[in-house]
């Protein structure tokens, strides 16, 4: 186990493809938050070359769909503050994007196909106009194609394994589209109000969702009625989750915030719980190997662990 200081509150975390560095979203004060590169034994950081923030709060990165990294990890794309950035992970350096193909359009959530050669962007328009769908060619950042999404408050999942499909959430369900068109070809009721930090397992079978006060596990095979952790407490406080790469765990920060506590994915029993004594948590998420596993808290502090 090893625990460093970031020096401002961790909202979220999320390892590169090398599982040794970790973008890390944090907040100095209510009204400034940034994003870094952090290399957790050297405890050493790149900042990201973005704007600061607006007058007013700070507006964290907070949820896997708003992230993603190129092949080996040199590029992370982000969807930050309603904006779409391309940055060098090595550098913090921003690179330019083709101007045109988002303007007038406000950016919120990113996917990216399973060969990472292609990237999906949502852009919600708050109820002015349809919100848009871009397919974009993650190399060039060339535009391929442009949909509109008529759902109420659309939700942008992973693609699945095969790369020819990927997932939305709706307020009132959940479709699985063809990546080529973004066309529905199965769907199954969501039932809930409220969606948040979609999350798929590597395997592709089960997306996890979090609702007002259930946690929502779909069988994205069958499309059945979804499994679910349920807590009484309002609003259910689901501040983050993972699975872990062997398909068989999953690790969730809800309820009691100083725990991060493991369940058996097959079952959604509750097997271990881990307080590493670093505050409350706000973000958890496994290295893609999944030997080690890393964790925020509000005090600003980072936990790196063996999972083994």
């Amino acid at each position: 186990m090893h625990i460093f200081e970031t020096g401002q509150r961790v909202d979220f975390l999320k390892f590169l493809p090398d599982g040794e560095r970790l973008l890390v979203s944090s907040a100095r004060t209510s009204q400034k938050s940034q994003l870094e590169i952090w290399h957790p034994l050297s405890g050493e950081s790149v900042p990201f070359d973005v704007p600061g923030d607006r007058d007013g709060a700070a507006l964290p990165l907070y949820s896997p769909n708003q992230v993603a990294f190129s092949t080996n990890g040199e590029l992370c794309y982000v969807v930050w503050k309603h904006k779409f950035y391309v940055l060098e992970t090595a550098t913090g350096l921003r690179r330019e994007i083709p101007g045109g193909q988002l303007v007038n359009l406000l950016p919120s959530q990113i996917a990216i196909s399973p060969d990472r050669k292609q990237l999906k962007i949502l852009c919600h328009n708050y109820g002015v106009k349809p919100h848009q769908l871009l397919t974009v060619e993650a190399a060039s950042l060339k535009l391929l194609n442009q949909n509109e999404l008529r759902d109420t408050w659309p939700m942008l999942a992973p693609y699945l394994p095969d790369g020819k499909t990927f997932v939305t959430i709706d307020e009132d369900r959940v479709a699985v589209r063809q990546s080529q068109d973004d066309e529905v070809i199965a769907e199954c009721s969501y039932p809930a109000n409220s969606s948040n930090m979609p999350v798929l397992s590597p395997d592709g079978q089960t997306l996890a969702v979090a609702g007002y006060s259930s946690l929502y596990f779909f069988d994205l095979q069958t499309l059945a009625k979804p499994r679910r952790i349920t807590t009484k407490q309002s609003g259910g406080d689901y501040r983050s989750y993972a699975f872990h790469p062997d398909g068989q765990h999953f690790a969730l920060i809800f309820t009691g915030p100083t725990l991060i506590k493991l369940f058996d994915l097959k079952h959604l029993k509750l097997q271990h719980k881990l307080n590493w004594r670093i505050g409350k948590l706000t973000s958890i998420d496994f290295s893609p190997t999944g030997a080690v596993a890393a964790a925020g808290s509000e005090d600003g502090k980072i936990v790196v662990w063996d999972v083994d």
